[in-house]
Order: structure tokens, then C-alpha cells, then sequence
């Protein structure tokens, strides 16, 4: 009698352990879990026991902080209104999250002279409104002077900003 056996391949199933993945703002991440190379399936226990339908971690999405808008002076730089993910720093325009934005700086501005001459024993000048240094500084130009017998003094007067000074 002529029979033929048929010898089972014994299949060598392997589980492979995988990490999990962590999601990011705008990528997805996975569970930690076991991949059998035989079934192609993921388990959630290293004996295979209990399959799993998906690894699949949803991306978090933007979790946006809006930034208010600051005026630059000559002393700082200013800001732009923007939003700023406080998950990974990115930077947009809009409150969704989908116009992205990467300067937001506005450069520091000139000094600005304030409006009013100020002045002292020496010299005028204006004053910066942003930080208060001295502008446009110049040295008194006098008049001819007024001469008061009674008094016996002489009064000059700034032609530019008025002060006046007295000599005996």
C-alpha cells in the first residue's frame, strides 16, 4: 500500500513588540503593541490573545493661546497679534491654527521727540516719549541782554526756548 503523508510545516509565529508612538499637534501616534508577523494583526498581550482593531493614536490638533499685539518703542522690539501653540510653538495668524506665522517681531522705532522744549542752565532740547533722553540738544543762543540799573543785573534771554539768565 502506497499512502503519502503530508508533513505539517510547523509556522514559526514571532510577536513583535512595538512602542508607542506619541501623538504630535499634527501627526498621529500608535499604542504600544504587538505585531504577529504570520497574521499581520496587533495584539495587545505578547501571548496573542486579545487582537486590537487599531494602533492609531489621533493627532492632539493645536491647542492655540492667542498673543496680544505690542507696540515696539525705541527701547523694545513689539510684537504682532498672533496665537502660539502651546504644545509645540508653532506660530499662526488666525485663531484655527491654519495660516502659520513666523516673524512676529516688529522692529524697536526711531526716537520721537515729545512736543515740549525743555531746557536747563545749559542747554534745550526735547525729550524722547518712549524712554525720556535728550533730543535735538543745542546750546542757548542769546539775545543782547536787558540791563535793569536798578537792580543792577543783566537779563539774556534764550532766543529759541526763553530761559533767561541774570548776570550782576
Amino acid at each position: 500500500v502506497n499512502s503519502e503523508h503530508t508533513i505539517a510545516t510547523p509556522v514559526f509565529v514571532e510577536l513583535i513588540k512595538v512602542d508607542a508612538v506619541l501623538p504630535t499637534c499634527t501627526d498621529t501616534g500608535s499604542i504600544a503593541y504587538y505585531y504577529c508577523n504570520h497574521c499581520l494583526k496587533a495584539f495587545s498581550d505578547a501571548d496573542g490573545n486579545n487582537a486590537i482593531a487599531s494602533t492609531v493614536v489621533a493627532a492632539l490638533g493645536h491647542y492655540l493661546v492667542e498673543n496680544q499685539y505690542k507696540a515696539p518703542t525705541c527701547q523694545e522690539t513689539g510684537v504682532e497679534k498672533h496665537y502660539v501653540c502651546e504644545r509645540c510653538n508653532e506660530k499662526f495668524e488666525d485663531a484655527e491654527g491654519t495660516i502659520p506665522v513666523y516673524d512676529v517681531v516688529i522692529p524697536k522705532v526711531a526716537h520721537e521727540p515729545n512736543d515740549v522744549l525743555c531746557f536747563n542752565e545749559e542747554i534745550h532740547y526735547y525729550k524722547c516719549i518712549w524712554c525720556a533722553i535728550e533730543l535735538e540738544k543745542e546750546e542757548h543762543s542769546f539775545d543782547e541782554g536787558v540791563v535793569d540799573l536798578k537792580a543792577e543785573i543783566k537779563t539774556y534771554t534764550c532766543l529759541t526756548c526763553g530761559w533767561q539768565k541774570t548776570v550782576d
